[in-house]
């Protein structure tokens, strides 16, 4: 009992750390103008995943309709990546530069 007990902190406390270590990122980001305002809250979305320990696909599923409109939304020609085919795809190559995609 105690070693579930044990085993359920330490992974709390994993998630924690995991969240905290997003959250600098965005910081980072943030700071040097690197992370758009609409690219905002879908960040927020992950290190609220990754805090709670949630998969990517668990992710997903839970943002599914933010990120049905992302998909359906032409790129933004002003930023990096405009030659991809959607704002969502657009999105995670600019997440993945800024090491701002977890998973």
């Amino acid at each position: 009992m105690s070693d579930q007990l044990s085993e359920t902190t330490n992974q709390t406390a994993f998630n924690r750390m995991r969240g905290s270590a997003y959250a600098a990122h965005m910081q980072e980001a943030m700071r040097y103008g690197e992370l758009r305002s609409w690219e905002y809250p879908v960040a927020m979305t992950i290190m609220r995943a990754l805090s709670q320990g949630l998969t990517e696909e668990m992710w997903r599923q839970e943002q599914q309709r933010p990120l049905q409109a992302l998909t359906e939304r032409s790129p933004d020609t002003n930023t990096p990546h405009a030659d991809l085919s959607n704002r969502y795809e657009q999105l995670m190559a600019c997440f993945k530069e800024l090491v701002l995609w977890p998973w």
